[in-house]
């Protein structure tokens, strides 16, 4: 295996920890420094995740969101974003082909979530980063700022909605985590 291949195994076996991370209750973000662009990643150890239930297709099937917060250092220089993952039980052929083009909910605040069709790989990221267990989910990565992620974080509800409209319910709470995300990034460590 090459050495970008031992890079995505690592990231996405410390990813798939319960809580994320260990450390801080699991909270702790993780931190690695991308050996194709020298780029330094630190990642929310839990990311957000909504759902929405999709009877129509079959039973027992959903559709999900995650959001993950994600700073990316590279040149000198920091970005803060929100990479949006939507996925399906039943694989990516059936999730919403928006290609992660969603609107994040809180306390009445609309936050639109991958309209640029950006992806990590445009901010310096050649390993994904939270994906979901045996599925290739449709992603697009938002740049955001602390602000916004502070917002999200002390956000009274959440919710995302989908291009038609579809709700998606929180379904895995990670504001705790983001919260220790943003701590950690104001230098808290």
């Amino acid at each position: 295996m090459d050495m970008r291949g031992r890079a995505r195994t690592l990231v996405m076996m410390l990813c798939a920890l319960p809580g994320g991370c260990a450390g801080s209750g699991g909270l702790r973000p993780v931190e690695f420094l991308d050996e194709h662009t020298a780029a330094s990643v630190t990642v929310v150890a839990k990311p957000m995740a909504f759902a929405h239930p999709r009877a129509s297709i079959a039973a027992n099937v959903s559709e999900y969101v995650s959001v993950t917060a994600v700073a990316v250092e590279r040149d000198g220089k920091r970005a803060y974003l929100l990479v949006t993952r939507v996925w399906s039980t039943v694989g990516p052929d059936r999730a919403d082909q928006s290609g992660g083009l969603v609107v994040l909910v809180a306390d009445n605040r609309r936050i639109r979530l991958g309209d640029t069709q950006s992806t990590l790989v445009d901010f310096g990221v050649s390993v994904p980063v939270q994906a979901a267990a045996g599925i290739a989910p449709l992603s697009a990565a938002t740049l955001t700022d602390l602000a916004t992620l502070q917002f999200i974080a002390a956000a009274h509800s959440l919710a995302v909605e989908s291009p038609g409209g579809a709700p998606y319910a929180l379904f895995e709470d990670g504001r705790a985590s983001l919260s220790r995300f943003i701590q950690y990034e104001t230098g808290d460590r």
